[in-house]
């Protein structure tokens, strides 16, 4: 991929820097758009964080937060930048940093409020109800005290914070590492300290030296080398032969528009450790097993007439572990650093526990992908090409003039975002020194009508499942859980 550098614009009063959007980016921002006619249905893909803590009243303002969030979206540029879309293929983000502490201010007020509301409130009207983003506001903060609170005398009160990004300008690990370094602000930084870190931001963005942080595509090291590219793009194309998945979940009724919910399950710390123990012993990580702890459970919902179709799985993986190591232009940690493979299991597994623990751990070690670079390139050409090619046919739909192909689209079962042990990110000890204890985190995003996604992650040292769907398969999954660990 041609990488398009940062570029000043020096016509207007202000400056302005711009850079076209990579492809991975393309694929996640054009989707996101429309229908304009139900705005409860657009912001595919938008995300959020939410974090529940305890902390005393006195460090949690709505002061120290804007200075915190001032900080970070002057830090990391594509938070406060807007998103110009001249044409399918010329597609740009546009940042104008501030010049003074009053503006910067200013800038993280316009996108944080303070709310009253519990957990599942703050969740709900996120995920189903008008969107919060757009293309010209890609970052958004919320912190919110339950209404029973607000005439308490207690020192420590109960907290939520809800971070919410647009997909294309970063992921899960953008999102953590941000929450982690407001929590280390919050905990241990004074007013002035965070006034002076403001200040010291301004004037990083004001010399010459500024860049956006780069595409994914513009980041990825590898052999380039001809025989190389031949034969990587030979195990694409097979690779993409072989996507043969027909198996979905039963399509819902859906006159009434999206309803996104968020079922969790908490694992607690010592059944975690034995489920840690027992993927390492068998050669696998809790994130491989997963996509068996998939097929297993989507066997048993099934009847024996739906088995001649196999159950297609999308995991997002995190290439940020391939990237570290290259030096980019800017330092920010706000890039979308995220690759696809598709997993393709049979539909049923054997009968007997002996024979399905055998079967459940060598489906485990089948779900990898060999050739990661090179096929990560390539799956973020063909999907910023379809996302544009699909774009077309969504701005047709709004003038009433698209027909609809005689095609049928392929069916996938489900996407997972595997998100790892999360108490790598997070300093907790660090939080403890100023009063803070951080006890639930929820992850997700606002998902088109019928989709679902599981996240899998590990955080305050048990491990959580979450699933944007309720229902058998649900039931199932949590079955199989128990019945293999």
């Amino acid at each position: 991929m041609t990488t398009i550098p940062s570029s000043k614009n020096a016509s207007d009063e202000v400056d302005r820097f711009e850079r076209q959007l990579g492809n991975t980016e393309v694929s996640y921002f054009l989707p996101s758009r429309l229908p304009s006619c139900d705005p409860t249905l657009n912001g595919v893909n938008d995300m959020y964080l939410h974090l529940g803590f305890t902390a005393p009243a006195d460090i949690v303002s709505a002061k120290r937060l804007v200075l915190i969030w001032a900080i970070m979206r002057q830090t990391h540029p594509l938070l406060a930048s807007k998103v110009v879309m001249h044409d399918y293929e010329d597609i740009r983000f546009t940042f104008e940093p501030c010049r003074s502490i009053d503006a910067a201010l200013d800038n993280a007020n316009s996108a944080f409020e303070t709310r009253n509301q519990t957990k599942d409130e703050l969740i709900d009207s996120y995920l189903n109800g008008p969107r919060t983003l757009s293309a010209h506001h890609l970052s958004h903060l919320i912190l919110s005290s339950e209404p029973q609170q607000e005439q308490s005398d207690s020192t420590e009160q109960e907290f939520h914070l809800l971070i919410a990004t647009t997909h294309f300008i970063g992921d899960g690990a953008s999102l953590h590492k941000t929450s982690n370094d407001i929590f280390l602000r919050l905990s241990s930084f004074s007013d002035a300290d965070l006034e002076k870190e403001l200040a010291q931001a301004l004037e990083l963005t004001a010399n010459d030296t500024f860049a956006f942080p780069p595409p994914i595509e513009a980041r990825l090291s590898f052999n380039r080398g001809p025989w190389n590219q031949a034969a990587s793009k030979a195990a694409f194309t097979k690779s993409l032969q072989k996507q043969i998945g027909g198996q979905s979940f039963s399509p819902r009724n859906t006159a009434n528009g999206r309803r996104t919910i968020v079922p969790t399950v908490t694992i607690g710390t010592e059944r975690t450790k034995e489920i840690l123990r027992k993927c390492s012993s068998n050669g696998v990580s809790v994130s491989s097993a997963m996509f068996a702890v998939c097929n297993l459970a989507w066997s048993r919902v099934q009847s024996s007439k739906n088995r001649e179709t196999l159950p297609l799985c999308v995991p997002s993986l995190n290439l940020r572990p391939s990237v570290s190591k290259i030096k980019a232009p800017s330092s920010s940690y706000w890039f979308l650093a995220i690759g696809f493979f598709n997993v393709i299991l049979p539909a049923y597994f054997p009968t007997g526990q002996n024979n399905l623990t055998e079967t459940f751990w060598r489906r485990s070690r089948a779900a990898k992908h060999p050739l990661l670079h090179s096929y990560t390139e390539q799956m973020a050409q063909l999907r910023g090409n379809r996302a544009r090619s699909w774009a077309k046919e969504d701005d047709l739909k709004e003038q009433g003039k698209f027909i609809p192909p005689p095609t049928k689209p392929q069916n996938v079962l489900t996407g997972l975002s595997l998100l790892g042990n999360l108490d790598d990110i997070y300093d907790h000890k660090s939080y403890a020194q100023g009063g803070i204890r951080l006890h639930t985190l929820t992850t997700g995003s606002r998902q088109r009508r019928g989709a679902s996604l599981i996240f899998v992650y590990t955080f305050c040292e048990k491990l959580w499942l979450s699933f944007g769907k309720a229902g058998q398969f649900w039931e199932q999954f949590q079955k199989a859980v128990d019945d293999l660990f």
